[in-house]
């Protein structure tokens, strides 16, 4: 079995390779990325990777299912496999990589079964210039999906333009301001709703719940 190069674009809008249909062992469907195009799951740990994925700035583009990849396993015989996903990040800041997404239980149970797999894919990446790089819960289920979840409500706010813009004022471009500064100065939810739909940017890996008033804001480029 060979790679057919057409079926390994990196452009978000590209076919998956393999199309994930209903199932009854996990939860499936589709997550609106940045309010541009659905990126199927087919639990609810890809899910959380998605949404992990969207609320970081550096990240540029995700594709699910992106290209398959031939692997010798068993007796010699050769099979399909499809990673989860592909994420692009912003050109400069870090490397395009290719994600299986396994919780614990299951990659410690069968990590014998799939190192096949995981190898020609790890090949495969390298070839790419990209990386291969396996998520569980523990690296999903941090810092940085927390701070999405925890902005959730906020994000779904309507906040008009008329309240948000002496907040924007307040921030000077290119430079960083604490939030505390700004709360003293303007309303809490406008604030973090400001953050929650990546106008304002902080550091991704500072818990915001509970809130550190010395956290430090900067706008982000439009």
């Amino acid at each position: 079995m060979t790679i057919n190069k057409d079926d390994c674009h990196t452009e978000d809008n590209a076919p998956p390779a393999r199309k994930i249909g209903p199932t009854r062992r996990s939860v499936s469907g589709q997550y609106v990325f940045r309010g541009k195009k659905g990126v199927a799951f087919e639990s609810t740990l890809e899910r959380d990777f998605i949404i992990r994925m969207e609320f970081i700035l550096a990240v540029d583009g995700l594709r699910s299912q992106p290209v398959t990849i031939p692997f010798t396993g068993h007796q010699g015989r050769t099979f399909p496999y499809t990673p989860d996903f592909l994420v692009r990040y912003r050109r400069g800041l870090a490397q395009t990589e290719l994600y299986e997404v396994k919780s614990y239980a299951e990659w410690s149970q069968n990590w014998r079964k799939w190192k096949s797999k995981w190898k020609a894919a790890r090949r495969y990446a390298k070839q790419q210039g990209w990386r291969f790089r396996i998520f569980d819960e523990s690296r999903i289920h941090d810092v940085v999906f927390e701070n999405a979840r925890y902005l959730e409500r906020y994000k779904a706010m309507t906040v008009p333009p008329d309240t948000t813009e002496p907040v924007l004022s307040s921030v000077p471009v290119h430079q960083k301001i604490s939030i505390g500064r700004l709360l003293d100065e303007h309303p809490r939810h406008v604030v973090l709703h400001l953050i929650a739909i990546r106008t304002l940017d902080f550091d991704v890996n500072e818990p915001l719940d509970p809130l550190d008033l010395g956290l430090t804001v900067w706008r982000t480029e439009s």
